[in-house]
C-alpha cells in the first residue's frame, strides 16, 4: 500500500483506494487548517519533503511538489481566502481612482485539534509551524497548547488578510508579545479571543503604516518639485544675465 495515500486517507477519512490525482486535499478537501497542517507534518515525518504546501489543492499537486515541480498559482490561491473581510475606501466614486482595498483576516480554531505533546520543542507539528522562541514562550504559560492555538489562528488570519504571506512557512511568521501580553507582528494589528474550546484570531493590516509611507512619498515628491522650480529659476536668471551681457557687448563693439 502506498504510505502517502495511507496518510492522506486517514485525514480525509476515506479509503486509500479512493485517492487519485484530482482528490481534493487542500482547504477544500480538509477545511480545518490545523488538521491539514498535521497531515503535512505526518507526511514530512515519513521522509517526504514538501516545499509548496500553500499551493497544494489536489493529490496531483502534492505529487508535483514532491517531484520538485513548481505548482502554478491558480485563481483559488490568488483570491482573498475564506475568513477575510474586505474593507474598501468609503469616499465617493469620483475619488476612488487608485483607492486601496484592505482585508481583515479572521480565523477560528478548535484548540483540541492541536496534537498533544510531552515535548513541544521536539514535536514535528510544532517545530514546522512555530519558531523556537514562540514555543519556548508558550511553555512558560499554564497551557502551552492553548497559547500555540492562539498563535496558529493569528498566522492564519495574517495570511487571509494579506495573501502575500501565503507562501511563507508558519514557523517564519514569528509573532512576539508586548510587555502587556498583546500579540505583535510588524504591519498588523492582532487580537485573540478565547472560549473554553475555541480561539479566534484577527489580523488587521496597519493602515497607519501605509499612510506614513504615502506621506513620506508625498514629502519626497514635494521636495523634488521645489528643487526643479529652483533649478528652472536659476536657469532663467542665467539666461537673462547672458542676454544682458550679450547686449552690452554689442553696444560696446558698435559704439
Amino acid at each position: 500500500m502506498d504510505p502517502l495515500k495511507e496518510i492522506i486517507a486517514f485525514y480525509l477519512e476515506i479509503s486509500p483506494d479512493d485517492i487519485h490525482e484530482s482528490t481534493q486535499i487542500g482547504h477544500h478537501g480538509i477545511p480545518k487548517s490545523i488538521r491539514r497542517h498535521r497531515m503535512y507534518a505526518k507526511i514530512i515525518s515519513e521522509g517526504f519533503e514538501i516545499t509548496q504546501p500553500s499551493r497544494i489543492e489536489t493529490f496531483g499537486d502534492l505529487l508535483s511538489d514532491l517531484q520538485g515541480e513548481s505548482i502554478p498559482v491558480g485563481s483559488e490561491t490568488d483570491c482573498v481566502d475564506e475568513g477575510a473581510v474586505v474593507l474598501e475606501d468609503t469616499r465617493s466614486a469620483s475619488h476612488k481612482r487608485g483607492a486601496l482595498q484592505h482585508s481583515v483576516g479572521i480565523d477560528v480554531e478548535e484548540i483540541d485539534n492541536l496534537p498533544d505533546a510531552s515535548e513541544f520543542l521536539n514535536h514535528l507539528f510544532y517545530t514546522e509551524n512555530f519558531s523556537p522562541s514562540e514555543i519556548s514562550t508558550a511553555l512558560t504559560t499554564s497551557d502551552p497548547k492553548r497559547r500555540l492555538a492562539g498563535l496558529f489562528s493569528l498566522k492564519e488570519a495574517i495570511c487571509k488578510a494579506d495573501n502575500r504571506f501565503l507562501h511563507i512557512p508558519f514557523k517564519d511568521l514569528e509573532i512576539s508579545h508586548s510587555e502587556a501580553g498583546a500579540p505583535i507582528y510588524d504591519g498588523f494589528a492582532l487580537s485573540n479571543s478565547y472560549t473554553e474550546l475555541f480561539v479566534v484570531g484577527i489580523a488587521i493590516p496597519n493602515l497607519s503604516i501605509e499612510k506614513d509611507r504615502c506621506l513620506e512619498d508625498k514629502s519626497n515628491v514635494l521636495a523634488l518639485r521645489i528643487k526643479v522650480r529652483m533649478l528652472q529659476r536659476a536657469v532663467f536668471l542665467s539666461m537673462c544675465c547672458i542676454a544682458v551681457i550679450s547686449v552690452m557687448a554689442l553696444v560696446l563693439i558698435f559704439s
